[in-house]
């Protein structure tokens, strides 16, 4: 695996929430391919990285390295370079300038790059709207009963913005899923 991801440098994923994990794995399996062992040659990858001894080497040499900061993983932060991403909730974190990644932030909180509106929640459903840079992308996310696992989704959303999906496409990602 080391030698083809070395060749292949696919973006990387680092997250040890497995809810996050299967969310992002639903929502881009469609425009990627998503692995957490492989990485074949030849083909569109994201990586998403279990609890690894070798990360600073995956990060090191990833694509687009984007990390989901939590208390398991914090040590890591400083590791994403410049290219790569930190993805959190704004309502809850922030990073001073020791970080070098870019930031994607996201919450209900004025200020977060994907600022969230309109939060209902109808039965095992909940919609609500992503503003971003003046615009604004309805969502409805099924089996979904609190605000806190409005923050999972939020943070699946937030990689697969990172990774290039626009958020219509992200929107729709969400309806088709079972």
């Amino acid at each position: 695996m080391m030698f083809n991801f070395y060749l292949k440098r696919p973006a990387l994923i680092i997250t040890f929430n497995e809810k996050i994990k299967k969310l992002i794995k639903e929502i881009v399996s469609p425009y990627f391919i998503v692995s957490e062992r492989k990485v074949p040659l030849f083909k569109q990858v994201v990586l998403i990285l279990k609890k690894n001894n070798k990360a600073k080497f995956f990060i090191k040499y990833s694509k687009l390295p984007i990390l989901i900061p939590d208390e398991e993983n914090k040590a890591l932060r400083s590791l994403v370079p410049p290219r790569g991403y930190l993805v959190f909730n704004y309502d809850k974190e922030s990073f001073g300038r020791e970080v070098l990644a870019k930031k994607m932030t996201y919450g209900f909180k004025e200020g977060a790059d994907l600022l969230i509106t309109d939060l209902n929640f109808l039965n095992k459903e909940v919609n609500f709207k992503i503003n971003y840079e003046g615009s604004s992308i309805p969502f409805w996310v099924k089996e979904i009963q609190e605000k806190k696992e409005v923050y999972t989704v939020l943070s699946a959303i937030a990689v697969a913005f990172c990774l290039g999906m626009n958020l219509v496409e992200i929107s729709k990602a969400f309806q088709e899923r079972e």
